[in-house]
């Protein structure tokens, strides 16, 4: 067990690193790079298909490399919306948005990008199943309706939970669509960039199976998938016909190194054109050679733990109430992050203030054992096994992290476990868990993205770990009101009920991206986990 004092400095191990050889990209004949990526993970569900894929690894890799949308985000700059497949927009009214698609757009197998292909990426058969609109009536399918496939179970529901109330597309013209939502929506914008991908409906009606389909899309993106080996490799080539201009880079090739000494190593020794996800205690060790450096920090996603309200000790709010007293959040981001980090007031992101929804003067629960104590004595707590499964590092500094706050729990009389499993999707909803490692980003510039998708109904918590009536009647506001204050107001009451009196999660810091490459390449890192290999940003 690791014990730490206030703001104490945690003795953190470097993986040995020495002696490194200078890395080179390897050409082809036409003289374009071949680059290869360490990841300590590839696509946690085996698929590349996004609305099946969320997870942080997903997130790095599939969009905009392999999937495009309508509207896209700014990945160089702030993340705001920006045309995508999508030239232009218009409001019809407050439900319904008219598109104008892109002209000339191809797909990988040659055929031209059309509205139906756009209808088809947000049908029944593609993302919504037999769920319905929270508000208003489903659109009748117009036309042929796509080859019904075995989606997996899940992802109806959580394409429902970032689509709560969208009624479905008309289809205008060859290049025009309007989109309808059952209620008015001041976020759409934001939902297309962030969940609008495009697929081929001809490669979807060709596709023996989903799973076939999901494991090399057809789609419009600057790179083929070549092979996908789940756990091992991802090898996708450049699409030279991609619109946004011939890919600068001709084969990507995504390396699944769990362990952080395996991407250090590899990158010093030419193994690696970029080593992923590095903690922080190994950027001396790349910035001591001269030929590497560091990109990359803070991004807009935060690591959180949740709570589960299916195991019995952790049912009684107190209880939950305690733990996140315990935690000195800022002497993790001191000691485990040399401060390259910062802890988010709540679960909100400065982006929010872009969009009026940032909640100024909130505080997270404050640093108090003594408090703590006095709620475990009020709950009765007698000492009770507390499971707090956990993975070998699938989050940065996971391990020591889940250590440190165990031993901060021990202090105020806590008696937390934390061991291993390799099956993270199963234990969070185990009753003997009583609490799980997760995160939480946020794709647009609203609550709706991060707290809404990760613990709001329809979300993979939901019902078994936590829920709260008042906190879902306010996602209600949340998704259907028009009026800003009203919705800045219902968010702060949402994060007082899930981050205080009935705690659904506590926030711990927000996450940072620390990327190792070459000194040379020209790539920019984004504000999120994204990583961007289109032409207009490498070279």
């Amino acid at each position: 067990m690791v014990s730490i004092t206030r703001r104490g400095a945690l003795g953190l191990f470097v993986a040995g690193a020495a002696g490194a050889a200078f890395p080179r990209l390897a050409f082809g004949q036409d003289a374009r790079p071949s680059i290869r990526i360490a990841v300590p993970s590839l696509p946690t569900r085996n698929t590349l298909d996004p609305w099946n894929e969320q997870s942080i690894p997903g997130s790095r890799i599939l969009q905009p490399n392999v999937w495009e949308g309508l509207l896209q985000r700014n990945l160089q700059g702030d993340l705001e919306v920006q045309p995508g497949l999508a030239t232009d927009w218009k409001i019809i009214d407050d439900k319904i948005i008219e598109v104008t698609l892109r002209q000339g757009v191809k797909f990988h197998n040659g055929d031209e990008l059309t509205a139906e292909d756009v209808a088809f990426s947000f049908s029944r058969e593609r993302v919504f199943g037999s769920t319905e609109p929270a508000q208003g009536e489903a659109l009748a399918q117009a036309g042929d309706a796509p080859k019904a496939l075995d989606l997996p179970e899940a992802l109806p529901s959580y394409a429902r939970s970032l689509w709560p109330s969208f009624a479905g597309v008309e289809v205008v013209d060859r290049y025009t669509v309007r989109l309808h939502n059952g209620v008015g929506d001041l976020t759409i914008l934001g939902r297309l960039a962030a969940a609008g991908t495009i697929g081929s409906l001809r490669s979807w009606n060709e596709a023996g199976s989903y799973a076939e389909w999901a494991r090399k899309p057809v789609t419009t993106a600057p790179y083929i998938t070549e092979s996908f080996e789940p756990n091992a490799t991802l090898t996708m080539v450049a699409f030279d016909d991609y619109w946004g201009g011939r890919p600068s880079i001709e084969r990507i090739t995504w390396v699944e190194v769990p362990e952080v000494s395996g991407r250090v190593n590899g990158l010093l020794a030419g193994d690696f054109d970029f080593a992923c996800d590095l903690p922080p205690d190994q950027i001396k060790v790349i910035e001591g050679n001269p030929n590497f450096e560091i990109r990359g920090g803070a991004v807009q996603n935060a690591r959180i733990v949740i709570f589960n309200k299916a195991n019995e000790l952790i049912a009684n709010p107190l209880i939950r109430r305690a733990m996140t007293h315990a935690i000195d959040r800022q002497a993790i981001v001191d000691a485990l992050w040399g401060g390259r980090t910062d802890v988010p007031n709540g679960l909100q992101f400065p982006s929010f203030k872009s969009a009026g929804m940032y909640v100024d003067g909130w505080t997270n629960p404050e640093y108090n054992p003594d408090l703590a104590r006095s709620l475990l004595q009020e709950a009765g707590y007698n000492g009770e096994l507390i499971k707090f499964p956990i993975s070998n590092n699938y989050y940065v500094n996971e391990v020591t992290t889940a250590q440190v706050m165990a031993q901060m729990w021990k202090q105020v009389g806590l008696n937390v476990e934390t061991p291993f499993t390799d099956n993270w999707g199963a234990v969070i909803k185990d009753p003997s868990t009583g609490v799980a490692n997760w995160s939480s980003g946020a794709s647009m510039p609203d609550p709706i993205s991060g707290m809404v998708n990760n613990i709001g109904p329809g979300s993979f918590i939901r019902p078994e770990v936590w829920s709260n009536e008042e906190f879902d009647n306010l996602v209600g506001t949340l998704e259907t009101s028009l009026d800003g204050t009203e919705r800045r107001d219902a968010f702060a009451r949402m994060m007082d009920i899930a981050e205080r009196e009935d705690p659904a999660y506590m926030v711990l810091h927000r996450n940072a991206s620390f990327t190792g490459v070459r000194k040379d390449i020209q790539w920019q890192a984004s504000p999120d986990f994204t990583m961007d290999f289109r032409p207009s940003n490498w070279g």
